[in-house]
C-alpha cells in the first residue's frame, strides 16, 4: 500500500467524502500562461455538493503590468483527488488538475509528514495549511525543485504576491519563500478528540479521550507523554489500552509535555501536541480618565496638549510559595540565553548604569559589518555623517561591496550634535563630500549616500543597519540610536524579525530620493574623475 492510500483509507485519519482544492497561480499576460504558485488539497468530510470553480477575488490581483495573481477554490471528489495525485508524481513541465493547463517545476515527492497544529511554538508549515487547528495533519508535499517564478519574477513581485495572498487566505508564502511552486495534500486527523490536564500534585495527567464510534477497534490507539525540561526528559508514560478517562503517571507535569497519540495498526500518529500548563497569572487594568484630571504638556510652539492618564491596577495568582530546583536551574537558562543572545549579536545593550560603552558598541558595530558584509550594505540614520560612514562602513573588508546610506538634513539638531552653524543643507552637504574625498583614498570603496530634506522622499526617524546576501536574503539590526551617540546612553541594538519589510522601506525612499539635489557623495563618480 503506497502513502496516498495509507493516508486516505476510511477510519486511519478520518472518514473523508471530498476534496477542497485550493489554487493559486500567476498568469504571465505576454505569453498567456500560467504558473503553480501554491495548491493545497484538504481531505475532508464535507458531502460534494459543487464542483463549480470559483475565485476568491473579483478579478486577478494586479503584481506588475505583465503578471497578475488568481486564487480559486474547488470541491472535488475523492476519486478525482487521487487521480491528480498521480498525475502530478509523473508530471514533468506542464499538468491540468482541473483549472486548464498549468506550467510547473520539475517535482520531488517527500515522505509523508506529520505536522502538529501550534502550541508551545510555532509551526512553520501550518503557515501553508488549512485549519490545522486540534489534532494535527499529515501532509504529502510534492516540492518544486526548479522554482520557474523565483526566475520569471522579480523579488517586489513575488513579495507582493505572498502579501495579496495573504490578505485573502490564511497562507504565508512570504514566511513559506521555499513553498512557493509546490502542491500539498493535507490529511486532518480526526478520529479522536482529546482533553487532557494535570492532577494538583503535577505528577500525572488526567485523560479524556473520545473515539469516532465508526471506529471497530478502539484499542488500535496507545498514548504517549514525556516531559522535557532543560534538554532533559524528566518524565515518561505510556497507555496501551486506552478507555474514555484515565490517569497516566509522567512523574513531572509542570514542564514542558508532549503528548502522542499513535494508531497501532498503521503506525500513523493521530495526535501530536506540546503543552505547558498554567500555574500563575499576572494580569493589570487600566481605567481611563474620562471625568478626570489629565495631563497638560505645553509643547515647543507654545500649544497646549491635554494627555489623558489612566490609572492602573494589577493583580496575580501566585503558584505555591515552594522553591524548586527547577527554579535554580531557570535563572541559570535566563543568564545563558542573555549571554548566547549577546555572543550572536541578536540582542545587545549599551549604556546601562551609567557607563560609556562607546569604544565597545563601535567595535561590535564593525564586527556586525565584517561578518555579514556580502552583497549590499545599508545604513539608515538621520544624524548620519561623513564621520560615522567613515567609522562604520569604511570597516568593510570585500572590494567594492555595495554601499548605501540614507540621512536626513535636520540641521537645527546637527548644528546642536556638531558644534556646527549650518543653515543651508547644500553647505552642510559639500562639507560632507569633501570629508570623503580628504579623508579617505577610498580604495575598494563603492559608496553612495543620499540626504532626505525639503520635499525629497519621506521624513523618518528610526536607525537601521541592512545586509543583504548574494542570495538577496537579509538581516537587519536596529541600532536603537544614531552612529554618534553608540553607546554613550543606554539604547539596544538588536535583530529585526521581519526584515525584509524594513529593506523595502529604505528601498522605496532610497528611490524617491534619486536626484542631484540629494546626493551627498557618490565614490564611483570621485573614481571616474580621477581616471
Amino acid at each position: 500500500m503506497d502513502e496516498f492510500d495509507l493516508l486516505i483509507q476510511q477510519g486511519n485519519l478520518g472518514f473523508y467524502t471530498s476534496c477542497e482544492v485550493t489554487h493559486i497561480t500567476v498568469f504571465d499576460k505576454e505569453t498567456r500562461q500560467a504558473y503553480n504558485y501554491y495548491t493545497v488539497f484538504v481531505l475532508e468530510e464535507r458531502d460534494l455538493r459543487n464542483s463549480e470553480l470559483k475565485y476568491l477575488t473579483e478579478k486577478p490581483l494586479s503584481l506588475s503590468n505583465r503578471f497578475s495573481l488568481c486564487i480559486m477554490q474547488y470541491q472535488a471528489e475523492l476519486k478525482d483527488a487521487q487521480q491528480n495525485y498521480e498525475q502530478l508524481i509523473s508530471a514533468s513541465t506542464t499538468c491540468d488538475i482541473g483549472c486548464g493547463q498549468l506550467n510547473i517545476g520539475r517535482f520531488k515527492i517527500l515522505p509523508k509528514q506529520f505536522i502538529p497544529c501550534d502550541s508551545t511554538k510555532t509551526i512553520p508549515l501550518n503557515k501553508g495549511l488549512k485549519n490545522n487547528f486540534q489534532n494535527g495533519s499529515y501532509i504529502l508535499e510534492l516540492f518544486d525543485m526548479q522554482k520557474p517564478l523565483s526566475v520569471l519574477l522579480t523579488q517586489k513581485e513575488l513579495h507582493l504576491a505572498a502579501q495579496k495572498l495573504q490578505e485573502i487566505l490564511p497562507i504565508d508564502l512570504f514566511v513559506l519563500s521555499d513553498r512557493v511552486g509546490n502542491m500539498v495534500f493535507q490529511f486532518p486527523s480526526q478520529v479522536l478528540g482529546i482533553n487532557f490536564k494535570p492532577d494538583r500534585e503535577e505528577q500525572n495527567l488526567e485523560f479524556n479521550l473520545s473515539i469516532d464510534n465508526r471506529i471497530l477497534n478502539p484499542q488500535r490507539y496507545l498514548v504517549m507523554v514525556s516531559n522535557e525540561f532543560d534538554d532533559t526528559f524528566v518524565g515518561f508514560g505510556i497507555k496501551e489500552q486506552v478507555e474514555a478517562s484515565f490517569t497516566l503517571n509522567t512523574g513531572d507535569t509542570a514542564t514542558l509535555n508532549q503528548i502522542k497519540v499513535v494508531d497501532k495498526e498503521t503506525r500513523l500518529i493521530v495526535f501530536l501536541a506540546s503543552a505547558s500548563f498554567i500555574r500563575s497569572i499576572g494580569m493589570s487594568m487600566n481605567i481611563g480618565s474620562r471625568f478626570g484630571n489629565e495631563r497638560i504638556i505645553i509643547d515647543g510652539n507654545g500649544h497646549t496638549i491635554m494627555v489623558p492618564v489612566d490609572s492602573q491596577e494589577s493583580f496575580e495568582i501566585p503558584r505555591k510559595s515552594v522553591s524548586e530546583w527547577k527554579d535554580y536551574t531557570r535563572r541559570r537558562q535566563y543568564r545563558m540565553d542573555l549571554e548566547k543572545l549577546e555572543k550572536q549579536m541578536k540582542f545587545i545593550q549599551y549604556g546601562g548604569q551609567g557607563r560609556n560603552d562607546r569604544e565597545k558598541a563601535m567595535h561590535d558595530i564593525r564586527n556586525l559589518i565584517r561578518r555579514f558584509e556580502d552583497k549590499k550594505i545599508y545604513l539608515w540614520d538621520p544624524y548620519l555623517s561623513a564621520n560615522d560612514i567613515l567609522n562604520t562602513l569604511y570597516y568593510t573588508r570585500h572590494y567594492n561591496t555595495e554601499l548605501r546610506a540614507i540621512t536626513s538634513g535636520i540641521l537645527k539638531k546637527r548644528n546642536n550634535i556638531d558644534g556646527t552653524n549650518y543653515t543651508d543643507i547644500k553647505l552642510w552637504m559639500a562639507d560632507q563630500k569633501e570629508i570623503f574625498e580628504t579623508r579617505s583614498n577610498n580604495y575598494g570603496i563603492k559608496l553612495e549616500v543620499r540626504c532626505q530634506h525639503g520635499n525629497y522622499g519621506f521624513s523618518f526617524h528610526d536607525r537601521f543597519l541592512i545586509f543583504i546576501s548574494e542570495e538577496n536574503t537579509a538581516k537587519v539590526w536596529s541600532l536603537g540610536t544614531s552612529i554618534n551617540s553608540l553607546g554613550g546612553a543606554h539604547h539596544i541594538v538588536q535583530e529585526v524579525n521581519h526584515p525584509q519589510h524594513i529593506v523595502n522601506a529604505f528601498e522605496q525612499l532610497w528611490n524617491a530620493l534619486d536626484n542631484k539635489d540629494c546626493l551627498v557623495w557618490n565614490s564611483q563618480q570621485l573614481s571616474k574623475k580621477r581616471l
